[in-house]
């Protein structure tokens, strides 16, 4: 790695952590590099319903308050009555022409509340 700030990743998935929290110290052993010339910066990404407006459908909502995943939705999104074991799509339409590389997605679980524990665990 080179360059003048770095991150690391902790995740539970890849048991990283274990236990309920994250804490513990760290430091990095690094050396100066001054032969090092960084490339130029890609542009960050950005949120493709939250900051582009791209439109989200689904192959089936329980009603008009759960077809809403924004990550600010009050609610998300579920599946239609009776679709529990019924396999879903979600699909995202972004705006214009041009083609867009997809790098990440976040997930959160529903936000009324309700049942916790039922989560999207992969896509």
């Amino acid at each position: 790695m080179t360059g003048n700030a770095f991150r690391i990743l902790l995740t539970h998935a890849d048991n990283h952590v274990a236990g309920k929290g994250t804490h513990g110290r760290f430091d990095f052993w690094v050396l100066p590099n001054p032969e090092f010339k960084p490339e130029e910066l890609k542009e960050a990404p950005k949120m493709a319903m939250m900051d582009l407006g791209a439109i989200f459908t689904a192959s089936s909502y329980w009603n008009g308050q759960w077809k809403n995943p924004r990550l600010d939705s009050k609610t998300g999104v579920h599946n239609a009555p009776g679709q529990g074991a019924v396999e879903q799509w979600w699909q995202v339409d972004l705006p214009g022409e041009g083609f867009y590389e997809a790098s990440a997605m976040s997930l959160m679980k529903r936000g009324d509340g309700y049942d916790l524990q039922r989560t999207v665990n992969a896509v």
